[in-house]
């Protein structure tokens, strides 16, 4: 490890993103507060390695255009078929569905894409639905032969 400091700052900006979360902070704010520390900790400590191509454009490029995209599938049919393959319930079977779309949807897109379809169909209040259809999208690729 080449400097234990920024790598405990940066840790440190971590867990407080996923405390700040869990406490009901804006997830723009918790992820601007968390870059602002980790960036003035390397301004700090390593004004040389703070460059523009640390920053992952193309990964930018897509999420942005993701966001835009999914949105519009789904008003030309793609939020229909979400709802029959996710469902809307906020009880145990609901979650299951969720967590089982999710989990193949992310095996056949990606689990970003997977997510945000599944997301834009479930009601904010089924937070354990939400939930489900995060672990699905997320632990699908993992524990599949054809993860992506």
């Amino acid at each position: 490890m080449a400097d234990r400091v920024l790598f405990g700052v940066s840790g440190v900006a971590c867990l407080l993103f996923i405390a700040a979360i869990l406490a009901g902070v804006e997830i723009g704010v918790a992820a601007l507060v968390a870059a602002v520390a980790v960036v003035a900790a390397f301004a700090w400590r390593d004004r040389a390695k703070l460059v523009w191509g640390l920053l992952p454009w193309r990964l930018l490029v897509f999420v942005t255009g993701l966001f835009l995209v999914v949105p519009t599938l789904s008003r030309l049919g793609l939020a229909d078929v979400m709802r029959g393959l996710v469902g809307v319930g906020g009880d145990g079977d609901g979650a299951y569905r969720a967590a089982a779309a999710g989990a193949a949807l992310s095996n056949v897109v990606n689990n970003l894409p997977a997510y945000v379809a599944g997301e834009q169909v479930i009601p904010a209040a089924n937070h354990t639905q939400l939930l489900s259809l995060l672990a699905g999208t997320n632990l699908g690729p993992v524990i599949t032969r054809g993860g992506r």
